[in-house]
């Protein structure tokens, strides 16, 4: 498991940059806990209709290049799959 460091030794938290919903969203930052399976993270939310988020890998990153990195193949493929539909509906002829 990637050795995951709080700016605080003592906390349990840490910050992570979030790349599920790059596309919609963007990028962003926020503090998690690292989960039971190494490649989770769990966003505590508290108050009392609060839901925990949970981030499963490739989409949280430790820093904001491997984000970036990520989003960016994202956006390439998004692109290929409309680049796929468009040539479709081009080709889709009604008789």
């Amino acid at each position: 498991m990637t050795e995951l460091k709080s700016k605080n030794p003592e906390s349990k938290t840490f910050e992570v940059w979030i790349t599920k919903y790059a596309l919609t969203q963007g990028i962003y930052k926020i503090m998690v806990e690292a989960s039971i399976e190494e490649t989770m993270v769990v966003q505590k939310k508290t108050g009392r209709m609060a839901l925990n988020h949970y981030f499963h890998k490739p989409y949280w990153h430790l820093t904001r290049e491997a984000a970036i990195e990520q989003a960016e193949a994202m956006r390439l493929k998004k692109l290929k799959t409309l680049k796929l539909q468009t040539m479709k509906f081009e080709r889709m002829t009604f008789r």
